[in-house]
């Protein structure tokens, strides 16, 4: 994982309120998102 994306994250999530979630484990959790393409005739939808 990018060392300036953790920083970024850490960043980010000391500005939110009752935040009890680590840069680390979001990074974990969106490790798990795959993004897909389809397309139906001319449209292609992700």
């Amino acid at each position: 994982m990018s060392q300036k994306l953790k920083i970024a994250l850490r960043a980010m999530l000391a500005g939110t309120r009752g935040n009890s979630v680590s840069a680390e484990m979001l990074l974990k959790q969106l490790g798990r998102v795959h993004q897909v393409n389809f397309q139906m005739d001319t449209d292609v939808q992700v």
